[in-house]
């Protein structure tokens, strides 16, 4: 059953006080204050899928109500289908397949694309460890009673270049390739913050390739009481997107 992703905090996004990823993204003029951004309202329709004719019917009453169940149809099918879009075949020999679940301590294998002109590269992640954060750790942040009653939660990977992964260098992999889990199965809310000394995401570096490892962090939310305990990788537009593929688990 797919869920819809909810964030009960707004992410964050703090000033940049280190140089943004080649794939986007500008820095915040107001260097006092984190900027809050709420996620777009959802909308609903309440119109009927079937409306209901006045119409009388020309068909005979007596007329077989089966006759064309046997004829072949080139109608499309209104079944929902929760397969993916980008299937596993689409991806390189040696990849972890979507949806696969790890425990915290293992590594995935995946091929990441980055940028517009096509640059792509194997890498390896493994979620190390997840570790609860201090309240007073979100003070630098300066959002006040907006993260009230929150308790950070930082998500520590190390990540390992493998074939083609040179060609990843200057882009970076954060808040928008995770997610972190609650207990219920629901997602915790990110905290968008590049730079933050306590845990930001990172740029792969100039020589980052083949072999190479760095250490990243993703920041998220929760409150008090509750736990994140687990984590997802869902890159945007490939097989583990969480809308339309299937992520990464590690739990």
């Amino acid at each position: 059953m797919r869920r819809t992703r909810l964030l009960l905090v707004p992410a964050v996004l703090v000033p940049l006080t280190l140089g943004l990823a080649a794939c986007g993204g500008s820095s915040d003029s107001d260097s006092g204050k984190a900027n809050v951004f709420s996620p777009p309202s959802v909308s609903t329709s309440t119109e009927p899928s079937d409306v209901p004719s006045d119409t009388p019917s020309d068909s005979p009453s007596d007329e077989p109500t089966d006759v064309a169940s046997d004829e072949p149809s080139d109608e499309p099918s209104d079944e929902p289908s929760d397969e993916p879009s980008d299937t596993p075949t689409d991806l390189p020999a040696g990849v972890t397949a979507p949806g696969t679940h790890l425990k915290i301590g293992g590594t995935a294998t995946v091929q990441m694309d980055a940028g517009t002109k096509g640059a792509h590269g194997i890498i390896k992640l493994r979620l190390d460890s997840i570790e609860k954060g201090k309240p007073a750790d979100l003070k630098s942040l300066q959002l006040g009673d907006q993260v009230a009653g929150q308790v950070p939660w930082y998500l520590h990977y190390t990540v390992t270049g493998g074939a083609g992964s040179h060609s990843l260098k200057y882009y970076t992999l954060g808040s928008s390739d995770f997610e972190g889990l609650l207990p219920d199965g629901s997602t915790a809310a990110p905290i968008i913050a590049y730079g933050w000394d306590r845990c930001t995401a990172s740029d792969f570096e100039d020589d980052f390739g083949p072999g190479a490892s760095m250490k990243i962090c993703v920041p998220y939310l929760a409150g008090q009481g509750t736990k994140v305990v687990g984590a997802e990788y869902t890159r945007p537009d490939s097989p583990y997107d969480q809308f339309d593929g299937k992520p990464i688990v590690w739990k």
